[in-house]
């Protein structure tokens, strides 16, 4: 069992061990602990119900686990109280079964291999000791024992590669898991140093941040890249590109400098808007009394101000596969959404009040649009 959750905790020491909870390799305290965090994590539990599914290939092999398909072995999230739940225990043993299991496998091998010799002294033995008897009996003449290839045949393989499958089938999907959080917190770090590059540059600008023209070539949400860019503020272009993006393995991607985009001819400058923002989204300014204003500093906190590029139907961003979108607040704070709207807020970020991708309505209307999307 030890040895079960010490390779259960490997996969994600920061997520709760449904592994070892499966395998039922968990201390009460721990159970408890996961089974709290089932209760009130819903993905946690979609999660659940993944591993389960796919511990159908050890069951197959008698290991003797609960049947992972009926859903009834797991508490309805709505009218079920995880406190109090009564959850199907997982199989006792499984853990110390399969690991039992490979032992038998590799026993079997061993048998049908070697040869048997009875000795005088009664039980028979198997292996070493077997060949070194027959040796022994052929007058000090050695037989060649068999070598590492010829002792290995298709029962071999089948063993050993479905014992892999198994494990495959378990850790691969928590290896992407972890690399997508990665990535998630690689976007996340891309947008603090945007952050800070933004506030530094409104320090200088009276408290304005890049300003979207509201007409023109460079009227895009994506000027605020190349204006940081020339201005100083970031040096490193990738600054701009999210790790889960479509564009974070274009090698040809570049951020357009200012002057390359006044001197573009209008075919070229298609392509530059689309671009120069990189794979993030900006906040337009809003309109007061008819007149468009640009974005002013205010240090709040539930201004969207940068985001992941939102999809074309402003519901999501494709950056992280449809499953969220980092988004980086006026006070400089980066928090990861699953919606278009902050916690504790109705205002959407991808569109402004009349459910338009355009300037915002009022000085909180926060508008976060498309490299090319004009105000």
């Amino acid at each position: 069992m030890w040895r079960w959750r010490r390779f259960s905790k490997m996969i994600d020491p920061n997520q709760p061990d449904l592994l070892g909870y499966l395998a039922g390799a968990l201390e009460p305290d721990e159970r408890h602990a996961v089974e709290q965090a089932l209760g009130q994590d819903p993905s946690l539990r979609n999660e659940l119900r993944r591993v389960r599914r796919q511990l159908e290939e050890i069951q197959n092999a008698d290991f003797g686990c609960t049947d992972l398909d009926d859903p009834q072995h797991i508490p309805d999230p709505i009218s079920a109280d995880f406190e109090t739940a009564e959850w199907d225990s997982p199989s006792p043993g499984l853990a110390d079964r399969t690991l039992q299991f490979i032992a038998q496998q590799r026993d079997l091998i061993e048998s049908a291999e070697s040869p048997r010799v009875e000795l005088a002294s009664g039980p028979s033995w198997r292996g070493r000791a077997s060949r070194r008897s027959v040796a022994r009996r052929s007058n000090g003449a050695r037989e060649p024992l068999a070598s590492g290839a010829a002792a290995w045949r298709f029962v071999d393989f089948a063993v050993a590669l479905s014992v892999c499958l198994a494990l495959a089938t378990l850790v691969l999907p928590m290896v992407n898991a972890s690399l997508s959080k990665a990535r998630i917190t690689a976007c996340a770090n891309n947008q603090r140093e945007i952050g800070v590059a933004l506030t530094q540059y409104s320090e200088h600008q009276n408290g304005f941040f890049p300003r979207v023209a509201e007409s023109g070539t460079l009227a895009a949400g994506g000027i605020y890249a190349p204006t940081l860019l020339g201005a100083g503020y970031v040096t490193d272009p990738r600054v701009f590109v999210c790790p889960a993006s479509a564009i974070a393995d274009d090698p040809s991607l570049r951020i357009p400098t200012l002057a390359e985009l006044e001197a573009a001819t209008p075919d070229e400058m298609v392509q530059l808007r689309r671009q120069m923002g990189g794979s993030y989204g900006y906040a337009l300014g809003y309109r007061e009394s008819g007149v468009y204003r640009p974005t002013r500093n205010l240090y709040r906190d539930s201004f969207a101000l940068v985001a992941d590029m939102p999809s074309e139907d402003c519901a999501s961003s494709p950056n992280h596969a449809g499953n969220g979108h980092n988004v980086l607040l006026e006070d400089g704070q980066v928090v990861f959404l699953k919606s278009c709207r902050l916690i504790g807020s109705t205002d959407d970020i991808f569109t402004n009040d009349e459910g338009k991708a355009a300037a915002g309505c009022h000085i909180n209307d926060a508008v976060v649009v498309r490299s090319d999307v004009s105000p």
